[in-house]
């Protein structure tokens, strides 16, 4: 466990680096994940792989690696008849980031992610209080909500968080081109929504930079808690789209370099991030080009 709880890192003026993406990275290392269970499976399937990539990310310089628990929950393993195995699925998904922090860098934080994957917007309530308790009572050191591109999903979330007593980020996914939710809605309208809801911060995620760099400065307008983002990296996004529909694996023609990447990074930090990192096709090369460009 980590010497400084992460609030108060964060509350002394601290930036810290998070990880890049599981599900791509696991893909370009030639471990399938296809959905329903997207990267659920390598949790029990292919550990030792799971395991360098968040070792990886670790010298990299992360101080914070996501436990892989995005799709651990029962109604995504019952798309593949493995729903009575979640907990199995969970504790395997933390128990592999806990060892890698330990192994690595003991300083470091694991985050308890967590999604409404594959349904987005409909799964909370009591399925989402269990998997976040797991989390919090196996030893992850905050729980982060991950891709939620409504209000409606961002107070669902804060509300089956209420009980738990861990900081709560919440990753608001998928926003517009003008840096508003999905949906059009402002980062302005969430913030007053979240209002009476124990939130300590909110990071953008599963976006492109350019996005990102829209949202931050109306959030960091609006929002007491702190913020950050974790974007897209190596995605190619079509033309007539508002964000990556189809992945680029192609490592000689990402969509954004570890050093333009970095330069972003620069930006959001300027902007008040405090946790940055990437999401979606950003590996331990973009992870690496972060500290010297936000510290």
């Amino acid at each position: 466990m980590p010497r400084r709880n992460i609030l108060d890192r964060l509350r002394a003026g601290d930036v810290l680096v998070h990880d890049g993406a599981t599900g791509t990275e696991l893909e370009a290392r030639g471990i399938a994940c296809a959905p329903p269970a997207w990267s659920a499976a390598a949790n029990l399937e292919a550990p030792s792989a799971l395991r360098t990539i968040q070792d990886d990310y670790l010298r990299a310089g992360a101080d914070i690696i996501t436990a892989n628990n995005y799709c651990t929950g029962p109604s995504a393993l019952n798309q593949i008849r493995e729903a009575a195995r979640w907990r199995e699925y969970s504790q395997a998904g933390l128990d592999i980031a806990l060892s890698a922090r330990d192994a690595i860098n003991p300083n470091a934080y694991v985050a308890g992610g967590i999604s409404t994957y594959p349904v987005p917007g409909s799964i909370f309530g009591q399925e989402y209080t269990d998997r976040t308790r797991l989390l919090a009572d196996g030893g992850a050191d905050f729980i982060l909500a991950e891709y939620l591109p409504t209000v409606s999903d961002c107070v669902a979330a804060a509300e089956a968080c209420a009980d738990i007593d861990l900081p709560l980020f919440i990753g608001v996914g998928r926003l517009n081109r003008d840096g508003n939710l999905d949906d059009g809605t402002p980062p302005e309208t969430l913030v007053s929504a979240l209002q009476g809801y124990r939130v300590d911060g909110l990071l953008a995620m599963c976006t492109f930079p350019p996005a990102v760099s829209k949202w931050l400065p109306r959030l960091r307008d609006s929002f007491p808690g702190f913020i950050g983002a974790y974007a897209h990296g190596g995605w190619k996004e079509p033309d007539n789209t508002r964000w990556a529909e189809e992945p680029n694996f192609d490592p000689g023609n990402p969509s954004y370099t570890p050093e333009s990447y970095a330069d972003y990074a620069h930006t959001w930090k300027e902007m008040g991030a405090q946790i940055i990192g990437g999401c979606c096709g950003t590996r331990p090369s973009h992870i690496a080009a972060l500290p010297a460009a936000v510290r």
